[in-house]
């Protein structure tokens, strides 16, 4: 369980700056759709 493990995050991005933000904020605990 981790900071953000209310959060979903839908990701839509086609670029590694967006998918790298994606891997951050699941590390941190958000559900990544």
């Amino acid at each position: 369980m981790g900071a953000l493990s209310d959060v979903k995050v839908l990701d839509l991005t086609r670029l590694l700056p967006g998918g790298f933000c994606t891997l951050l904020l699941a590390d941190l605990g958000a559900e990544v759709l």
